[in-house]
């Protein structure tokens, strides 16, 4: 039986991410960064920070790695590839939109707090609802996790109780157990749906995490991509009337899918670019640093010193090109 997610009987996926970080010194009784630096740090804001940071602390994100999901009424959602965990269904995603694929596809699941599905998946009669190109059709590796040697893991201090530890691969938030690392199930996670097999995923059908981090996934799907822009045209959908979120009349209620293409299939003056802020970056960590220390009189009672990867915003400069001439 052909099924798109997990959930009780039914297979479920979901996806992760946000900015790398930092290696953080870890105090040996506390998480907490010597005192002296965390008494700078309340005095400085993430505004302050970010309007200080030089040039080279951000990195711009290549067309290449961004897909464009254009809906039926122009409403456009922008994710970025996770080349860094799944470069076989990263590829195959590009082999796909450059074949126009996903032209006037839908989306056809919406499970409040939870995902959003689309692709061309025929819940009613429990079949695919397209068949991939002859060019698409080899059955694509298990990219859940990767030996977290394979990768630039950069930790954060802070306890995972899911994991052994967590930080940040790339503009991904990861977490390590048993030496592999892995992508998280953020808000605007993106994945690949699959049947029951690990290997099943095809990337025809992919979903975003539109509710909390459901961290019980991790490990569990590929996570492909990390929504940069436009995650509301999904998570503000009519929630489906089915069983978990699907539609009973996709036709009626779905929401058509113009197309899907990746960023170098648009003349240059239809691309967004994303500078995002370095993990690698001093800027990078003042600013998480500044994250657990918030001192704002706001507050009324102490806030905990903990950071939670899928918490972090991504900080991120927008460019959106000239439209004039097209």
């Amino acid at each position: 039986m052909k099924l798109s997610f997990l959930s009780g009987a039914m297979a479920l996926s979901l996806a992760g991410v946000l900015m790398s970080g930092l290696v953080f010194a870890k105090d040996s009784q506390t998480d907490k960064p010597e005192h002296s630096s965390a008494k700078l740090l309340k005095q400085t804001s993430t505004e302050e920070i970010l309007k200080n940071a030089p040039q080279d602390a951000w990195q711009m994100i290549p067309q290449s790695k961004l897909v464009y999901i254009t809906l039926g009424d122009g409403k456009q959602i922008i994710f970025e590839l996770a080349d860094e965990f799944a470069p076989a269904h990263a590829q195959r995603i590009r082999t796909l939109a450059k074949q126009n694929f996903w032209d006037n596809a839908s989306v056809y699941r919406v499970q409040d707090n939870y995902v959003a599905q689309f692709g061309w998946f025929d819940f009613a009669n429990d079949k695919d609802g397209k068949e991939l190109p002859d060019n698409a059709k080899d059955k694509l590796p298990v990219e859940i996790s990767r030996p977290v040697n394979q990768v630039k893991f950069v930790a954060l201090p802070d306890i995972d109780p899911y994991a052994d530890k967590t930080g940040f691969v790339g503009n991904f938030a990861t977490s390590v157990k048993d030496g592999q690392a892995f992508a998280l199930h953020c808000y605007g996670a993106i994945g690949v749906s699959r049947d029951m097999g690990a290997d099943s995923g095809t990337t025809a059908d992919l979903y975003a995490v539109i509710g909390q981090p459901a961290r019980h996934l991790d490990r569990q799907i590929v996570v492909v991509g990390k929504v940069l822009q436009g995650i509301e045209h999904l998570s503000s959908l009519k929630r489906g009337d089915g069983v978990m979120g699907f539609y009973t009349d996709p036709a009626k209620d779905g929401t058509v899918i113009k197309h899907i293409r990746t960023g170098d299939m648009f003349p240059s003056n239809e691309q967004v670019d994303f500078e995002v802020l370095r993990s690698d970056s001093s800027t990078f960590m003042q600013l998480i640093e500044a994250r657990r220390h918030r001192t704002n009189e706001w507050f009324v009672a102490p806030l905990p010193t903990h950071i939670d990867p899928c918490y972090l915003s991504p900080q991120m400069k927008v460019h959106k090109k000239d439209e004039s001439n097209s």
